[in-house]
């Protein structure tokens, strides 16, 4: 939805006083300042959006815009979906909405809206906007301004830091046994720490090649921790030598495998899910929190079976910078 369109709240059941002089719209408070937020966290400020009864019409609507340079990092949050008798859905945010009509006090003096305003900043620095309201040839305005920061989000893991960082992930696995063999090649875009996969698998088991999509949206995680609070694996009684380390975990769709003499009907993609075939950087050397993350490692494939002639190797690159 482009800036340019803006929410309309009704002014439904409000009595005919007669118009009158154009009333003035106010905010309460007139501004508001959300701090530090994480970047794609979110702040959030409550406003009161009030008026006189006297100079609207029951047909009167009162429209709602951000303006300013940062516009796009605030949002509007509506009401709660009814879903049925005890059963309310959560709140959707949007840039263009209507403030639900039980939000509102109808008085005959004064009309009275509640409205959240969310801050949820898309990349770091200071932000500043404009909340608009208009109506009736009049208007008012509350000033927003909040700066995002570096840090974690609890998505995907407890601690992640993939929203602030852009680049790739790759990896290669083959594995081989004596009358079959398996290689999967994917790559992963990863932008704003929202990462596609595009890649494919190829299995071949006496003799017939089948070949399967690895395609759509994955997940990653990007986190960074101190071994010092880990017991050290040689010595489970003591705590592991301080130091500093980051981890890449992603995962993709399963492959799409397409129909076959054996498999008539193909067997179709599933979500990325965490805990199944995820690939890792494993622990990494860092320096700092938020450092620009680029390597490679390869090891043997946890499938590899010398007892029954499986071997495999996978290999792991990548390059993801901060975003400034």
């Amino acid at each position: 939805m482009s800036r340019g369109v803006a929410p309309r709240i009704a002014l439904a059941g409000v009595v005919a006083l007669g118009i009158g002089a154009a009333a003035a719209i106010t905010f309460t408070p007139a501004s508001h300042d959300f701090g530090k937020v994480v970047v794609k966290a979110r702040g959030q400020g409550s406003f009161r959006i009030t008026a006189p009864a006297s100079g609207w019409t029951p047909s009167e609507l009162i429209t709602l815009s951000f303006t300013g340079p940062d516009a796009a990092d605030f949002l509007l949050e509506q009401a709660p979906t009814d879903f049925g008798p005890g059963q309310l859905g959560p709140r959707p945010l949007v840039k263009s909405t209507a403030i639900q009509p039980q939000l509102c006090n109808f008085g005959k003096v004064i009309i009275a809206c509640d409205q959240v305003v969310l801050f949820v900043p898309s990349s770091l620095g200071p932000k500043s906007a404009t909340l608009v309201a208009t109506g009736l040839g009049t208007r008012g305005t509350a000033q927003l301004k909040g700066e995002g920061v570096f840090g974690c989000l609890m998505k995907v893991v407890f601690c992640n830091y993939a929203q602030l960082y852009d680049g790739s992930f790759r990896w290669k696995t083959n594995l081989s046994a004596p009358k079959h063999s398996y290689t999967e090649t994917v790559e992963v875009a990863v932008v704003n720490g929202v990462a596609t996969c595009n890649g494919a698998a190829t299995a071949i088991y006496k003799g017939p090649t089948t070949t399967g999509k690895i395609t759509g949206t994955g997940l990653i995680a990007v986190e960074f921790e101190n071994t010092k609070d880990r017991e050290d694996e040689d010595q489970p009684s003591r705590l592991a030598p301080s130091r500093l380390v980051y981890r890449i975990t992603v995962a993709c769709p399963s492959p799409a495998w397409p129909p076959t003499e054996d498999n008539p009907r193909g067997t179709p993609s599933q979500p990325a899910e965490l805990g199944h075939t995820e690939m890792k950087s494993y622990d990494q050397q860092a320096t700092a929190i938020g450092i620009d993350l680029i390597g490679s490692s390869s090891y043997p494939a946890p499938e590899s079976d010398a007892l029954n002639s499986v071997t495999g190797q996978v290999q792991v690159s990548w390059s993801l910078k901060r975003q400034r």
